[in-house]
């Protein structure tokens, strides 16, 4: 299956990120759910993360090393955007990757509101 990319944006407060997203049967699906309004929790200090109201189809794999700027989906329906690089036993139906980090790691620490679009 050929990888193809395409952007959608994150709004973390006042900043915007581009999540250049991988095609795959997940980001169809999340894409037909957009714009979304999530109430993002943090976790360990590395991540935030979000339980959506759809369950979305899956394609996991085990990932040893997660990088700032990653989304991944926990799961099938928990949606997470990691802010700092860390290693991992968990495993994740890959996304995307935010490509331009400048401000990234200070906003999404900082926010709770996120919209994608």
């Amino acid at each position: 299956m050929m990888t193809q990319r395409k952007n959608i944006e994150l709004h973390a407060d006042d900043v915007v990120f581009d999540i250049a997203i991988i095609k795959n049967a997940s980001t169809e699906a999340l894409m037909g759910l957009l714009p979304m309004n999530l109430k993002m929790e943090d976790l360990n200090g590395n991540e935030k993360y979000c339980y959506i109201d759809h369950h979305l189809p899956t394609s996991i794999k085990k990932i040893e090393m997660i990088k700032r700027g990653d989304v991944m989906l926990f799961g099938d329906d928990c949606l997470v955007i990691f802010y700092k690089d860390h290693m991992t036993t968990y495993s994740y139906t890959t996304i995307g990757h935010i490509d331009d980090m400048r401000g990234f790691e200070e906003a999404l620490s900082k926010a709770v509101q996120l919209v994608i679009r």
